[in-house]
């Protein structure tokens, strides 16, 4: 679609622009419901919908991938498996109708877990949002309910922990604060990775 802008006062003075148009793109918000009867791509990328827009999403590589699962199993071997579930790619939407994602690894309580339809997916954020690599939408997911998102920098072998309080970047023989309940050492995630 294009929505058509008169910029019939724009200009400098009486030497302005007067009658010059100009058109600029305009995409509608897709609902949840159009963005998953439109099929997914066959390529090396996924779509995830933040806030009404398709926003491609690679694959992970082999060591993203190897990473995911060190910090799900890691997590999942310090909290309570009655109490928490921790997942890779954990589907969860952050606004209801206009948000379609998957963490990289997500730790939802179980409480709030069982309380999703069958054939739904979790609104608002999980407690812990996992990302591999880089930054997306931190702050958005500390508003929407998580209580810390960690940004794993393979490269640099750190963990940058972002909550509603601080930025604070984690390395080495540091440990990280598993929601109050357990202490996970920084070099644990690397391991084997």
């Amino acid at each position: 679609m294009w929505r058509i802008y008169d910029w019939w006062r724009s200009g400098f003075g009486s030497w302005g622009w007067r009658g010059k148009l100009s058109l600029m793109p305009f995409q509608p918000l897709l609902t949840i419901d159009q963005f998953f009867a439109d099929p997914e791509p066959s390529a090396d990328y996924l779509y995830e919908l933040h806030f009404g827009v398709a926003v491609k999403v690679g694959l992970p590589s082999r060591r993203q991938f190897d990473l995911q699962c060190n910090v799900r199993d890691a997590l999942a071997s310090l909290l309570n498996p009655g109490a928490w579930l921790v997942g890779s790619k954990l589907p969860y939407g952050l606004t209801a109708n206009f948000d379609a994602r998957a963490a990289d690894v997500g730790v939802c309580s179980i409480a709030r877990w069982d309380t999703v339809p069958g054939d739904e997916f979790l609104i608002g954020s999980p407690e812990l949002v996992v990302q591999i690599g880089m930054e997306r939408d931190a702050l958005a997911h500390i508003t929407h309910g998580a209580t810390a998102v960690w940004i794993i920098k393979p490269e640099r072998q750190e963990v940058v922990v972002i909550t509603a309080e601080a930025r604070k970047v984690y390395t080495g023989h540091e440990e990280l604060d598993v929601l109050g309940e357990a202490r996970l050492p920084v070099e644990t995630i690397f391991t084997n990775a």
